[in-house]
């Protein structure tokens, strides 16, 4: 991702009441907004080098929709919570 790009989303995620946590295709954080750092009460340097799967011990990739939906493309829709898959084109 293009870096001046990349600031521009921290920057609009940290003003936003709406927690976010973006993660790339190795599973590493690109975006952890602070509302979501309030709501999982941890950092970003919780989760510096470190995956996903690192920081929160899930039995299984199906125990996770942000795993799910990087890995199979699966969308899921609750009433908090929203997870979506995004390609290049």
């Amino acid at each position: 991702m293009d870096e001046q790009l990349h600031t521009l989303y921290e920057q609009v995620f940290e003003k936003i009441d709406i927690g976010v946590r973006i993660i790339n295709r190795d599973e590493e954080p690109v975006i952890y907004n602070r509302k979501m750092r309030n709501i999982e009460e941890m950092t970003t340097a919780d989760f510096a080098g470190r995956s996903l799967l690192d920081v929160f011990q899930f039995k299984s990739e199906q125990e996770s929709r942000l795993l799910r939906a990087l890995h199979h493309g699966e969308s899921t829709k609750k009433p908090k919570t929203n997870v979506f898959q995004f390609t290049r084109s």
